[in-house]
This record gives structure tokens, C-alpha cells and sequence, in this order.
């Protein structure tokens, strides 16, 4: 990037268009104790939207499988507990590195389901 664009940026910000042709809006923002550039393109808020998807759908399959632990008739061996998050897993593999999961056995039955990162 020139300086020119640079020194733009800085004033009033700037729509620029990357290497592909989609348009980008950049600007510098004083923070608290440093300066950041903020960057705004529909690319990003796209994936952003997918992100979001993909975790609230990552979190419900999490839920159902709380449910069929807590529930009468619900699937309880540990086998198949981690067959279904396992699954679950390989769908949003992008998110699952967010969530950490830990799931108790009591003769080979699963008694509970936490983790960090999801709404219990």
C-alpha cells in the first residue's frame, strides 16, 4: 500500500478493492492505548455469519446429546455418546477447537455432559 493511501486512511478512511475485486472499507481507530485499523468488507461478514451458524448448530447438537443422557430412553452407553459427538465433531470441525468437552462414565454409562465454551 502507497503512503498516499496510508495518510488517507489515517483522515476519513478509504474503500479499496483487493486482489479479487471485492471492495473493502478501511479506516484507523485511536483505541485506548493504541491505534487500530478497522477493516470492513463483505467477505468477512459472511464468514462471520457462518461462524455464528456454525456454533449456535455446534452448541444444539452439544444440547441434544445432554438431553439424551438426562433423559428415560435416551442414549446413555458411553460408546455411542462418543459416537454422536464424535459426528458432531466432523460436521463443524471449525468450531469444535472452541469448546472443550468432558463427559463422566459410571459402568460404561454416560452420567453427565459439561465443557467450557457452550450455554449449559
Amino acid at each position: 500500500m502507497k503512503d498516499s493511501h496510508i495518510a488517507e486512511i489515517e483522515e476519513k478512511g478509504r474503500r479499496l478493492t483487493d486482489r479479487r475485486g471485492n471492495e473493502i472499507f478501511a479506516q484507523w481507530v485511536e483505541g485506548r492505548m493504541n491505534r487500530v485499523l478497522y477493516i470492513k468488507s463483505k467477505g468477512r461478514r459472511s464468514k462471520s455469519r457462518a461462524w455464528k451458524r456454525n456454533s449456535k448448530r455446534y452448541e444444539e447438537g452439544l444440547e441434544s446429546i445432554k438431553r439424551g443422557i438426562e433423559r428415560k430412553g435416551g442414549i446413555k452407553r458411553i460408546e455411542k455418546v462418543y459416537e454422536r459427538l464424535g459426528r458432531l465433531k466432523e460436521r463443524y470441525p471449525s468450531v469444535n477447537r472452541l469448546y472443550e468437552v468432558k463427559i463422566k462414565e459410571k459402568d460404561g454409562i454416560a452420567t453427565e455432559i459439561s465443557g467450557r465454551g457452550w450455554k449449559e
